[in-house]
This record gives structure tokens, C-alpha cells and sequence, in this order.
């Protein structure tokens, strides 16, 4: 697999983070004015037209992917999810806060939005309103993990002042976050059938197929997605 350099993504402090947000706020009362500004005046003019300066709707699921596993990251989830997203491109070793301060850049993406940490993909089709699921995951001692991977669901408006404080980690940063709902579903891989991990560069590949029948969700780690790529053509992406 030919390695890539990492991309830099840039450090988010008070004053950048508060731009961020003004600017998207700004942004989005200006296109607001000038549409129905000019909805109201191409109506008596030519009223045909008057759908043209429709706002488009705004991405709602971000995903990543590491750095060379792009394309098929992409075709997964074109095939398991019927909705829109928007992949993004991640180095192996980014923090959460740096690619939550990119979603709110980004101003395509909703205030509300769902974040699928890099090369976590569903085994199966799967919805909307599943990605929005709050989750915590359960190790096998029964320790709570709240920087897994699997989907998680951020507000822009509420995480820009946790993403200022350098002096939380992602840990505690997306513990926080979790915490405006109510008991979130506890899932794991020592139980149940949510999400299995493939992390080795040499995984049993039996296991995986297994997997792939029964899991919702399977997450990799680079080595792991590259050494099942090809069980993933023959499985999920066979035609």
C-alpha cells in the first residue's frame, strides 16, 4: 500500500474557533437575505425561474477516511447508505477536536451533524436516524469508552468553547458532548453484534466474512482496512 504524508491539520485556539462560528452565522444570514431578496424579485418577473436560488440542504453525515483508502471508504458507503455525506480525508494520527473544528469550517456541513470516525463503514444498509444514535462503548472489564469509533453526534453552536480548552482531551471532550443525552445505548465487541474491530494487519479473515454477516459495524485501522480489501470487493462491494 503506498503511504501518503499526512495531512496537517491546523490548531484550534478561542480566537480562530470563534471566527469559525461568526463567519457561519454570517454566512448563513446573508444567503438567507440575498435569496429572498432575489426569490421576490424574479416572482413578478418571471416566476419559472423562481427556483433556481433554492439553498441546497446542507450535509448532516461527515465520515472519514485514512489517507489512501479513500476510494473505497467512498463505494461503501454509496453502497450501505442511502442518504448523503461527505468523506473526509484523515491522517493516521489526528484528534477528534482537530476534525470537529474542520466540520464547523466547513460550511456545508449542518449545525447538527454526525461524525464517523476514519474507516468505520455499516456491514449492511443503514439509515439516518441510526448515525444520530448516542453510544458509549463497554470494554470486556466494563470500563466506559467515550472516544470510540463509532458515529457520534456534535452541535456546533454547543462544542466551540471545548474545543478552545487545550486542556481537554478527546476523551473527555466527546464525555462532555455525550453527556446532553439521556442514558446512551452501551455497546461492544465482547457483547452483542454492534461493532466489531479489525486492527491487526494479518486478521483471520474467516472471522471477518463472519463478521460481515453479523456485525453492524465494522472498524479498522489502516493495516486492518488494507489486509480485508479484497474480502470487502468480494463481499459488500460485489455487485
Amino acid at each position: 500500500m503506498t503511504s501518503k504524508k499526512n495531512k496537517q491539520v491546523p490548531a484550534v485556539s478561542t480566537e480562530t474557533v470563534g471566527n469559525i462560528v461568526g463567519q457561519v452565522q454570517e454566512g448563513e444570514v446573508s444567503a438567507s437575505m440575498d435569496v429572498a431578496t432575489s426569490n421576490g424579485e424574479e416572482s413578478e418577473e418571471n416566476p419559472e425561474n423562481s427556483t433556481e436560488n433554492i439553498i441546497p440542504s446542507l450535509v448532516e453525515i461527515v465520515v472519514c477516511a485514512f489517507e489512501g483508502t479513500e476510494e473505497r471508504m467512498q463505494r461503501i458507503w454509496e453502497k450501505n447508505f442511502p442518504g448523503d455525506f461527505k468523506l473526509l480525508s484523515v491522517p493516521t494520527e489526528v484528534s477528534i477536536k482537530d476534525i470537529v473544528a474542520e466540520c464547523i469550517a466547513d460550511e456545508t456541513v449542518a449545525d447538527v451533524f454526525s461524525l464517523v470516525p476514519a474507516n468505520t463503514f455499516p456491514c449492511s444498509e443503514i439509515y439516518r436516524e441510526e448515525l444520530f444514535l448516542p453510544i458509549v462503548y463497554i470494554y470486556g472489564h466494563g470500563k466506559a469508552h467515550y472516544d470510540h469509533r463509532l458515529p457520534k453526534c456534535f452541535d456546533k453552536s454547543t462544542v466551540v468553547e471545548l474545543l478552545a480548552d487545550d486542556s481537554i482531551d478527546d476523551e473527555t471532550f466527546c464525555k462532555i458532548c455525550s453527556e446532553r443525552y439521556s442514558r446512551p445505548v452501551k455497546v461492544g465487541y465482547s457483547f452483542g453484534n454492534f461493532i466489531m474491530p479489525v486492527l491487526r494487519s494479518t486478521p483471520c479473515l474467516n472471522k471477518v466474512a463472519e463478521g460481515i454477516l453479523q456485525y453492524k459495524y465494522l472498524a479498522c485501522s489502516p493495516e486492518g482496512f488494507d489486509a480485508i480489501g479484497p474480502l470487502l470487493d468480494t463481499t459488500i462491494l460485489k455487485s
